[in-house]
């Protein structure tokens, strides 16, 4: 659960720093795309570790990434 969280934070900061150098549309797309694609998406690939964890620990690392989530389309939201 720990590994999960420290990658959560990771991607929170990394997030952050991308998204602080986005410029134009076309910047913000690719942006979503890195962390919000379906198939390659940072934050699916979180899901996708999730699966290894014990099922009491689902839960918390369920509200963790989904956190994460809307942290992400908030701030996408609001650049566009």
């Amino acid at each position: 659960m720990e590994t999960l969280k420290n990658g959560i934070q990771i991607l929170r900061d990394q997030f952050a720093q991308a998204a602080a150098s986005v410029r134009d549309q076309a910047g913000l797309q690719d942006l979503r795309n890195l962390f919000l694609s379906r198939k390659k998406g940072h934050l699916t690939q979180l899901f996708e570790l999730m699966k290894g964890l014990p099922p009491e620990q689902k839960p918390a690392a369920g509200q963790e990434i989904n956190s994460l989530k809307q942290h992400i389309q908030s701030e996408l939201d609001r650049l566009e």
